[in-house]
């Protein structure tokens, strides 16, 4: 993890590709800003790029992210609603268990 634990294999895998990821969202960002500035519809052509590349960061997030029950320890995903509205921190997320109902905070499986 980034606070110096442990990291199996794996993890490094997930975390390198969620790097690279928002790594060229904000490329994008910065370039397509710069390029646009001074476009007279470049702000709504900027917004629209933004929101793109953020749906499409919480749908490649939501399809391979699983959540553990904090209560009966069944894995679930959510949708891409859900995981963008989701309050969360860096491996967890405060979601209602379709099991058993548990409100709380489940951890991501890495």
């Amino acid at each position: 993890n980034i606070f110096g634990g442990v990291v199996m294999k794996e993890d490094k895998k997930i975390d390198f590709k969620t790097l690279i990821s928002i790594g060229v969202y904000a490329v994008i960002l910065i370039v397509s800003g710069y390029l646009l500035q001074d476009m007279k519809n470049g702000i709504g052509i900027f917004v629209s790029i933004a929101l793109i590349g953020l749906i499409l960061l919480v749908v490649m997030h939501s399809r391979r992210a699983v959540y553990t029950c904090i209560e009966c320890k069944k894995e679930f995903k959510i949708s891409p609603v859900i995981d963008l509205i989701s309050p969360h921190n860096v491996d967890k997320k405060y979601l209602k268990c379709p099991y058993c109902g548990k409100r709380g905070w489940h951890r991501e499986k890495r």
